[in-house]
């Protein structure tokens, strides 16, 4: 027989992508939303230096004055081509849209009027 899985190793860490509720009219419940598959078996890369086996730092960097502190970046949109309009942070905050975590429940439907492939 083969040992008990340990729930503090990553396989067996689950962790919802997703935590809200479930709401039906004045009822209310906790919901939480996980994956389906497991990330688990990807790999994945760094970037080596071939010379000296170090990995490589992704510098934030301007073409005309080099290296740039990623503090010191700001978010743009690009309105023409190398043309940009410049957003503040309280303008980005501004237009966030808001996220109950909350699902509603309208109405139930009869089985029928959902499409089979749903279901599966």
């Amino acid at each position: 027989m083969s040992p008990c899985p340990n729930p503090k190793t990553p396989s067996y860490r689950h962790v919802p992508i997703w935590q809200g509720n479930l709401r039906l009219s004045l009822v209310s419940c906790p919901v939480a939303l996980y994956n389906a598959t497991s990330r688990t078996s990807d790999i994945s890369f760094h970037l080596l230096n071939p010379e000296t086996n170090n990995r490589i730092r992704m510098v934030p960097t301007d073409p005309e004055t080099g290296p740039v502190n990623r503090a010191d970046l700001v978010k743009g949109y690009e309105i023409a081509k190398n043309h940009y309009v410049i957003l503040e942070k309280h303008e980005l905050d501004a237009v966030k849209l808001e996220t109950t975590r909350t699902i509603e429940i309208d109405r139930f439907v009869d089985e029928n009027e959902i499409d089979p492939p749903v279901l599966e």
